[in-house]
């Protein structure tokens, strides 16, 4: 279970990082909010 929480709170960051990525690189026109 342990195992489990951290792999999706690694995913969950991984996540972030590349929406933000791309975020930046794409311009914030891309945001779907």
């Amino acid at each position: 279970m342990v195992a489990c929480a951290l792999a999706s709170k690694l995913a969950r960051i991984a996540w972030a990082l590349a929406t933000k990525h791309t975020r930046f690189d794409a311009g914030p026109d891309t945001l779907p909010a």
